[in-house]
């Protein structure tokens, strides 16, 4: 079995970690959204109540 040269290895790590910061921003980005529409549903939910209660 030829050894991998320590260039294709460094190559291999730098895309690696390249991944791993998009995989990163992207959890953070489907987070921030998640939280958004969360914020947004309360907020349609309180004034549904405020409105009910004024009734």
């Amino acid at each position: 079995m030829n050894p991998v040269p320590r260039q294709d290895i460094v190559e291999m790590a730098r895309l690696l970690r390249k991944a791993d910061e998009l995989t990163a921003v992207l959890l953070l980005e489907a987070w921030g959204n998640k939280q958004r529409l969360i914020g947004g549903r309360n907020e349609l939910v309180r004034r549904m109540e405020q409105s009910h209660a004024e009734a």
